[in-house]
């Protein structure tokens, strides 16, 4: 396993052009793509109809689908069921991978750049690899299963690891 920077986000997205560009930055790596789908995951912490295109945007297609009347593919209905389960109630789980934001100051999002440790570890299955997110609020880091579509991006397959509880935020 190889030891990388963190990812540092410099600028964050208010439209789904703003998160594509991002991605043009970031997501040539699987550990940047990674990052990304944490991004992905705070943006639907305060805007859930705009995380959710940016999750569709970070997202592996098999985890995708076409929708009626638009150009853009929308997560399937599982993942949509996942993330208003967890985040629905549990708003902090996505900044616990930020680097800077802990549960003693109860997972405030830090200034930019949003920085997110992330490392790749080798994968027996080709095109996909596993990264392995810190996280403030767990023992261990969280795996993402990423995939590299045929643009060259690595996208989040299997991220349902980032949201399994952490530790709860501390109390004032």
């Amino acid at each position: 396993m190889t030891v990388t920077e963190p990812v540092a986000i410099d600028t964050l997205p208010f439209s789904a052009a703003d998160f594509a560009a991002l991605q043009e930055r970031y997501a040539h790596t699987p550990e940047g793509g990674a990052a990304l789908a944490v991004l992905a995951l705070v943006a639907w912490t305060q805007d859930q109809p705009l995380g959710e295109e940016f999750l569709a945007l970070a997202a592996a297609p098999e985890c995708t689908s076409a929708a009626p009347g638009r150009t853009s593919r929308v997560l399937r209905a599982r993942e949509r069921a996942l993330l208003r389960s967890r985040l629905g109630e549990y708003g902090y789980l996505p900044y616990a991978y930020l680097l800077g934001s802990t549960p003693a100051n109860r997972y405030a999002m830090p200034p930019l750049p949003l920085r997110v440790s992330a490392r790749a570890t080798p994968s027996a299955e080709a095109g996909r690899v596993i990264v392995l997110v810190d996280c403030s609020g767990a023992e261990a880091p969280r795996p993402v299963t990423m995939t590299r579509d045929e643009a060259g991006l690595w996208r989040a397959r299997d991220w349902s690891a980032l949201l399994a509880p952490v530790q709860e935020p501390e109390r004032f």
